[in-house]
C-alpha cells in the first residue's frame, strides 16, 4: 500500500464532472483549483483548456482513496502526482516563477476547505511588492479623484475597495494620511496664486 499527503491532477472540460468542486469540498481537505485557458505549446499552438487541482491532506491518504477522488472528479486518465513542495506547486498554478508562460492572477484560484492561496504561494518579497502596488494604486486614486480628506477615502474603501482597508488601518495609514494632507495643501496653495 502506498500513501500520499499532497497531490495534484488535471481535469479537462470534456471529461470533468460538472460538480467536481463540490466533490473536492466534500472530500474535506484543503485544495486549490485554477482554470488554465490561456496556455500555449512551444510551437505556439494553444493548449487544450484544463483545470489544475492541488489537494493538501492533513494526514497521508491511501493512493486508492486518492485514485477514487480523481476518478470521481473526472480526472484526466485518472492520473495524479504526488506534490513534494506545496509552495512550489502553488506558485506554478499561477506561473509565478515561469515568465515564459501566461501568468494567472491569484484571484483566479478557487480555494477550498480553508486553504489560503496567498499565504501558501507568496513569498515575503511578493507580499511586500503587492502591498507597495496597492499603496501606489491608492495614492494615484487620491490624486486623480482629488481626495482631500482621509475620511472620504475610508468611506470609499469600505463601500468599493475593501482590499485597500488593511493598508489604511495598518502601517501605511500614516503615509496615506500625510499624502492626502500634502495634496490638499498643494491644491489650496495653487488656488491662492
Amino acid at each position: 500500500m502506498r500513501f500520499s499527503r499532497n497531490f495534484c491532477f488535471l481535469l479537462y472540460e470534456d471529461s470533468l464532472k460538472s460538480d467536481f468542486v463540490s466533490i473536492l469540498s466534500d472530500f474535506g481537505e484543503k485544495a486549490f483549483v485554477v482554470y488554465h485557458d490561456r496556455d500555449f505549446n512551444p510551437d505556439g499552438t494553444q493548449k487544450k483548456p484544463h483545470y489544475h487541482v492541488m489537494v493538501m491532506c492533513k494526514n497521508a491518504r491511501e493512493e486508492s482513496v486518492i485514485d477514487n477522488l480523481v476518478k470521481s472528479c473526472g480526472g484526466a486518465n485518472g492520473r495524479f502526482q504526488a506534490v513534494n513542495s506545496k509552495r512550489a506547486y502553488a506558485r506554478y498554478l499561477c506561473h509565478l516563477d515561469n515568465p515564459e508562460k501566461r501568468r494567472y492572477e491569484p484571484e483566479e484560484i478557487i480555494s477550498l476547505c480553508g486553504a489560503d492561496y496567498l499565504s501558501m504561494a507568496l513569498t515575503k518579497t511578493d507580499k511586500a511588492k503587492s502591498k507597495m502596488d496597492r499603496l501606489r494604486e491608492i495614492l494615484k486614486f487620491c490624486q486623480e479623484n482629488k481626495i482631500c480628506y482621509y475620511c472620504d477615502l475610508v468611506d470609499f474603501c469600505f463601500e468599493s475597495r475593501q482590499d485597500w482597508v488593511p493598508l489604511l488601518v495598518g502601517s501605511y495609514g500614516r503615509v496615506i494620511r500625510n499624502y492626502i494632507q500634502s495634496v490638499d495643501f498643494s491644491l489650496h496653495r495653487k488656488g491662492a496664486r
